[in-house]
């Protein structure tokens, strides 16, 4: 009986041992699916409470603490890519055209050079000689030369005329001031060796004390003279001229022609010189003109004569 009795005082301590224990239970509330936003998780902790008692067992009470988190949802870039478009290129077979031969018109027979226009008239140069410090000549014009030539084409040989201007910047290439003083001047052509040159020649009188011009001499190159029937340049001549006193200059107002002689008898020239002044044997420094004399009245008479007999032959 006492056995009996130790084992049911077992069974009941047993039992009350199991008395008021419970499980943990772990409950796992269900997440709607969103297409867009991922919901946040929820976790559930639960607290259980137990009580003991030796005759009745308390109810157990549970108070869940929830603790919600948030997720940020992350945002994404889309990225478009446009297709490259790709240019067809179509070639158009290259077709040739033959065009018809044809025959070139026979080209017209050249005709009459017309003539040149007027010359310009000549501009006023001035040069001078200075042989060390003494300036003896200075001499100031305008010049135009009209020479006649014979001119050859097709094996007929007729008289030509050709009007050149002395360039107002011809340089001063040679000189002398002991005995007759001159100086040449000199202009270039279109043939560079042979150059086109002009010398005046001064003679002074130790009698008279007068000084004039005695001789102008002008070189022409060939290339002035288009079909001449000489190969050579052409030189021209005119004898003594002016006079003036020493240690005055000699001045024209009016134009001056001198008739120009040639060695060949079928070439002849004129001379006009404008805006005449000249002065040599000088023995003051610097290179202004002394005094002006004048042609007297006698020599101007000349000049017009001249003029006017050289302007009918031409008409």
């Amino acid at each position: 009986m006492s056995r009996l009795r130790f084992c049911l005082l077992l069974a009941v301590i047993c039992s009350c041992s199991h008395l008021g224990q419970t499980s943990d239970e772990t409950i796992i509330i269900p997440v709607d699916k969103i297409k867009t936003t991922q919901a946040p998780d929820t976790t559930t902790e639960i607290t259980t409470t137990s009580s003991s008692t030796t005759s009745t067992p308390a109810p157990n009470t549970t108070t869940p603490k929830t603790t919600t988190s948030t997720i940020t949802p992350s945002t994404s870039t889309s990225t478009t890519t446009t297709p490259s478009s790709t240019t067809s290129t179509t070639t158009t077979p290259s077709s040739t055209t033959l065009e018809p031969t044809t025959t070139p018109a026979p080209t017209p027979a050249p005709g009459p050079v017309p003539p040149p226009g007027p010359v310009p008239p000549p501009k006023q140069g001035t040069w001078n000689y200075t042989d060390g410090n003494l300036t003896c000549i200075v001499t100031q014009f305008a010049a135009q030369l009209n020479v006649t030539y014979p001119k050859v084409v097709d094996s007929v040989t007729t008289l030509w005329s050709v009007i050149l201007n002395v360039p107002s910047d011809a340089e001063v290439v040679a000189g002398n001031c002991t005995g007759d003083q001159w100086l040449t001047i000199s202009w270039p052509s279109s043939n560079e060796s042979i150059a086109n040159n002009m010398t005046i020649v001064y003679h002074k009188n130790e009698t008279t004390k007068n000084y004039g011009v005695k001789s102008f001499n002008i070189s022409l190159a060939p290339d002035n003279f288009v079909n001449a029937s000489s190969t050579g340049p052409i030189d021209l001549y005119h004898g003594p001229e002016w006079e003036t006193p020493l240690a005055t200059s000699y001045r024209c107002k009016v134009p001056t022609r001198l008739n120009m002689t040639s060695d060949a008898t079928s070439t002849a020239s004129q001379l006009t010189l404008l805006t005449l002044q000249e002065e040599a044997y000088r023995t003051t420094p610097g290179t202004g003109f002394s005094a002006a004399r004048l042609p007297n009245k006698t020599k101007i008479y000349q000049i017009v004569v001249q003029i006017l007999w050289f302007e009918k032959k031409n008409t």
